[in-house]
């Protein structure tokens, strides 16, 4: 545990490429998942989703940047304007839950939800309810996804408050988990939480220096499986120290540890996920790096360094002295155009900087970031969806491999997202919270809680769209039925559903009635003792009475 807890006060001061492979090395060393590693990946996917992943100067705070850009051999001013991880985070921060709770947790079909909840045991959806509520999961669920994209790992933690009566779900920062341990199934057996926060034994600080720095200090906490029991512990600065303030080691009777760990891009890794910006990390910066060049570039055209020959220092000294003078006023610097001049016929002048094709540059740029469309599908249909211009077809064709990926997503997302559902509602009924009757720890082993997140609409659909898929399906009838098919059959090609071949049906029989309106049908008279026809048998009733 001391090595441990010397390794996270250890600031991470290089870049180290055996941080990003995520297989074994010849020794059978597994990198990728130690606690350095791991740290080094949140950072550098946080910075590249927030655009100062190049900061790399004498002040800034990431100086392992420094090797990164050396290792890749990355141009040093590049700034990441060709990157997309923000892009990426924000997509599945926005698509794997999108749009509003159904604060009643109804399967979707009554009322539109981001997350629809399909279960036999009515009596769960007020509970599933009340957790949402407080867990403020309409904001929250959003956090927790985007920390899933851009990390990869993204620890969804049951937050058990009997002071205020309540339970509810936390996501917490991956790299605030220092280990966990996992059984065959995924489930957290163990966890090591290492932050640092503001030290209780500390002496309030003067009203003067209230927003200097505050005096911290180290904050662990432990939890581990002890039969049925969880046993927590916590310490500051190693010591065992009462951060609930009233003891550093309790034990409760949960039968499980209430935290779930999931993963973005689960590719088998016993402890660790992936970013969906991991693969793209190498394209990714090879785009900001020309792109930052061309860019440069342009600038350096613009204010090139320039060789006169054939004049006179003084000249041009005139010349630069007369343009000085006009830099007081922006707009003056914007539009000056510098002229020198001489009755010499040798004189020339000649920038002194490399002749570069802008335009073939541009198109390699333009292949590359193409390239990472291709394999970013939701990427490609954001590109065609912003455009306006797009037809109902390009869209639903983009669509199609986008919805795959983020159901893939969704997927795994929905299941850790129900374990920590389930988990929170045995603990709210086993204290006797309000809004958890019903349900105790037992009720998680015994199937009370189970439920499904159902399948919900990936992107919604744009009423100018529906109108041209309409307009296509009824293309396709007249084509068919023009060509002698019958129109239910022309119906049945062109994609109707039941509900519209009945209303067909149902059309067309009122269609038929009143085209012949003395056909016989409900108006035509009933026999009666009056009209009947004579019949030997008439007085002994029907046949079958016989």
């Amino acid at each position: 545990m001391s090595t441990l807890l010397n390794a996270v006060r250890a600031a991470i001061i290089t870049f180290r490429k055996e941080f990003i492979a995520s297989d074994a090395n010849r020794e059978g060393v597994d990198y990728f998942g130690l606690f350095d590693a791991r740290r080094l990946r949140y950072d550098l996917h946080w910075a590249f989703y927030e655009g100062t992943a190049y900061d790399s100067g004498p002040n800034a705070t990431r100086g392992y940047m420094r090797k990164f850009k050396a290792d890749n051999g990355i141009y040093a001013p590049t700034r990441p304007i060709m990157n997309f991880a923000n892009r990426l985070g924000e997509f599945y921060a926005n698509y794997i839950y999108n749009g509003a709770l159904d604060p009643e947790a109804g399967d979707g079909t009554l009322l539109p939800s981001a997350i629809p909840i399909e279960t036999e045991n009515e009596t769960l959806r007020p509970a599933i309810g009340t957790l949402w509520k407080a867990s403020n999961w309409q904001n929250t669920k959003s956090i927790w996804t985007r920390n899933s994209a851009v990390f990869g790992d993204s620890p969804l933690m049951v937050v058990d408050d009997p002071q205020k009566q309540r339970v509810y779900l936390k996501p917490i920062h991956p790299k605030t988990v220092m280990e966990y341990h996992p059984d065959e199934f995924g489930n957290v057996k163990s966890y090591v939480i290492y932050e640092m926060r503001p030290d209780p034994l500390a002496s309030a600080q003067p009203f003067w220096n209230a927003g200097g720095p505050k005096l911290v200090c180290e904050y662990h906490e432990t939890c581990e499986r002890d039969g049925d029991f969880v046993v927590y512990r916590t310490y500051r600065n190693r010591t065992p120290f009462a951060w609930n303030g009233v003891s550093a080691e309790w034990a409760i009777p949960y039968g499980f540890v209430p935290m779930v760990w999931h993963k973005h891009l689960d590719f088998g890794h016993e402890t660790c996920g992936m970013s969906e910006y991991h693969a793209a990390l190498v394209k990714g910066t090879e785009s900001d790096d020309l792109g930052s060049k061309i860019n440069d570039h342009t600038r350096k055209a613009l204010e090139a360094f320039w060789l006169f020959s054939g004049l006179k220092p003084g000249d041009v000294e005139a010349a630069f002295s007369r343009r000085d003078k006009a830099k007081g006023a922006s707009s003056a610097i914007r539009t000056e155009l510098l002229g020198i001049f001489s009755s010499d016929a040798n004189a020339k002048a000649t920038p002194m900087m490399a002749n570069l094709d802008i335009s073939h540059v541009s198109a390699h740029l333009a292949q590359l970031l193409d390239s990472n469309l291709q394999d970013y599908p939701e990427l490609r249909f954001d590109r065609i969806r912003v455009t306006g211009d797009a037809s109902a077809k390009a869209l639903r064709e983009a669509r199609k491999p986008a919805e795959v990926k983020i159901n893939e997503r969704r997927g795994g997302a929905d299941s850790s997202l129900a374990r920590a559902m389930q988990m929170a509602i045995a603990i709210g009924g086993w204290r006797g919270y309000e809004g958890y009757k019903g349900f105790n720890l037992d009720s998680y082993t015994k199937g009370d809680l189970d439920f499904a997140i159902g399948h919900r609409s990936v992107f919604g659909v744009e009423p100018l769209d529906l109108l041209e898929e309409e307009k296509a399906r009824a293309d396709v009838m007249q084509t068919y039925v023009t060509a002698g098919v019958p129109t239910e059959l022309a119906a049945q090609r062109a994609g109707w559903t039941e509900t519209d071949l009945a209303k067909l049906e149902e059309l067309a029989i009122k269609a038929a009635q009143q085209a012949q309106p003395n056909t016989p049908t409900s108006a035509t008279p009933k026999p009666n003792a009056s009209n009947a026809p004579e019949s030997p048998d008439a007085a002994e009733g029907p046949p079958f009475a016989k």
